[in-house]
């Protein structure tokens, strides 16, 4: 698991307001392609960081962190003194730290189509939410050309700002079909998938080019 990844969870598990943070845990790891052992160990170290870091923040102080984490140049000096001013025991520092690195490691801008090194097929970037793609069965209508679609494998880098699948979320899937939609006396395709599976890339600062597709081999 990336340390983006990492960090994500460490940060959705303090914006969070249920008293039981392992089953909205299991929920939030259940977005990320990694085998049943490597969740539970995963579950175990996330855990561990956060009650032995961050969870001794209080609300004001975290989001003052996060501020200074956002800046480009981050100052580990300035961390340490704001952690010495919250009168924060030296044992939690280090993995408050550790996770402000992370954060700021995972608010640098990266391409759209870095955030899986590993995928080959089509990628489409797109504001619908994913919970609607999944109901229909399929996303759409695109301009391509079908025949440079190989292997038979669709990404959907989701645009959106806010929402349950927000920028850094993306679903990989197999194509079961293009079918050809005829739009302003133009051909889109209607692509239908299958096997989807949801994945948070743990990045939040998405760079998405003016063409919303792109074949990647």
């Amino acid at each position: 698991m990336k340390i983006e990844q990492h960090t994500s969870l460490i940060y959705s598990l303090f914006k969070s307001n249920e008293n039981a943070l392992e089953p909205l845990l299991d929920s939030l790891i259940s977005h990320f392609e990694i085998s049943d052992s490597d969740k539970k160990l995963t579950k175990q170290k996330v855990l561990e960081n956060y009650n032995s870091g961050v969870s001794h923040l209080n609300p004001k102080q975290f989001d003052n962190l996060i501020t200074i984490a956002k800046d480009e140049n981050l100052d580990e000096n300035e961390i340490v003194n704001k952690l010495k001013f919250y009168e924060i025991e030296k044992k939690y520092q280090n993995h408050i730290i550790k996770f402000l690195k992370g954060y700021n490691q995972a608010n640098k801008q990266i391409e759209v189509s870095k955030i899986d090194s590993d995928f080959k097929g089509v990628q489409v970037a797109t504001n619908d939410d994913f919970n609607k793609i999944l109901s229909c069965g399929y996303t759409g209508d695109w301009v391509i050309d079908p025949k440079n679609v190989k292997p038979l494998r669709i990404q959907i880098a989701s645009m959106n700002e806010t929402g349950s699948y927000s920028r850094g979320y993306y679903m990989n899937a197999d194509i079961d079909r293009m079918e050809p939609i005829e739009y302003e006396e133009k051909i889109r395709y209607r692509i239908f998938i299958k096997n989807p599976i949801i994945v948070n890339s743990g990045n939040r600062n998405i760079r998405f080019t003016t063409n919303p597709v792109r074949y990647i081999k």
